[in-house]
């Protein structure tokens, strides 16, 4: 099909941040997945985004020839997915298309998204592509980021010396600069508060933007909030357990039981 086609296609790239609702979002997207599908295409984060996410990850690790191309080869085939299902819109979202960690040896999640944005825009052209970012009080987000390392990542530093070794500005609006100044594409940093102050769900704005309706984002299905950060005493835990030689198996088993169980630590 000739790329002309897809002219008519508008794709929003939820790309995060982390910790900003993204998670309640995506299963907003699952458990809606039939009404929304018969107005939009949805690509919540898991088996609808994993080769974007994969191709994104080996490209930041090895920026060469062929990791650009599959990275492009993963975006055409969402813009193909749209144009097969009878759409002119897409939702994908997935905060890890730019990085698991805040930062790492090759730099920050901006750094990696700087990189990122530019190639999705290029290989989804002719369709226009709209890249939007959640953002919340920087003190708050980062500690929630830390608390995530902790749990996911195997990260077995304190919070100051984490804060330390992941240099990271505390500016939005200068990372909202630099991405905007990176793609001719539209780039939304939005206070993932605002969403609540105008009425919506975590992410109703996103489906706005899609051409949903109001009086069908009332009648959407909503998962129960579900606080996973870890207490001081579990976080503690969890760095020791980190530290030791507990296999992946093991220590995910133990993670599990961990956040089943907050009231076990104080």
């Amino acid at each position: 099909m000739a790329k002309s086609a897809y002219k008519d296609i508008t794709i929003i790239w939820h790309m995060g941040f982390q910790k900003t609702g993204t998670t309640s979002f995506q299963s907003i997207l699952r458990r809606n997945s039939d009404t929304l599908s018969e107005h939009i295409s949805i690509f919540p984060k898991r088996k609808w985004t994993q080769p974007v996410q994969d191709a994104g990850l080996a490209y930041w690790a090895d920026p060469s020839v062929a990791h650009e191309k599959a990275l492009k080869k993963a975006a055409q085939d969402i813009c193909k997915t749209i144009k097969d299902a009878g759409h002119t819109c897409g939702v994908v979202s997935d905060e890890n298309i730019i990085g698991l960690e805040l930062y790492d040896d090759k730099g920050g999640m901006i750094d990696m998204a700087a990189a990122i944005l530019p190639i999705l825009e290029s290989a989804c052209a002719p369709s226009k592509c709209e890249f939007v970012f959640y953002t919340r009080d920087f003190d708050g987000w980062y500690k929630s980021a830390y608390n995530q390392v902790v749990k996911q990542l195997r990260c077995c530093k304190d919070f100051d010396l984490w804060v330390e070794d992941a240099p990271f500005s505390t500016d939005w609006d200068e990372h909202y600069q630099r991405l905007q100044s990176c793609v001719k594409s539209p780039v939304t940093f939005r206070d993932m508060r605002q969403d609540a102050a105008d009425g919506l769900m975590i992410g109703g704005h996103i489906l706005r933007m899609a051409g949903i309706e109001d009086d069908i984002l009332q009648d959407l299905n909503k998962p129960v909030g579900r606080n996973e950060s870890l207490s001081p005493g579990a976080l503690k835990f969890m760095r020791e357990i980190n530290r030791s030689h507990i296999h992946q198996n093991g220590l995910d088993i133990v993670r599990r039981k961990m956040l089943n169980n907050p009231d076990a630590f104080s």
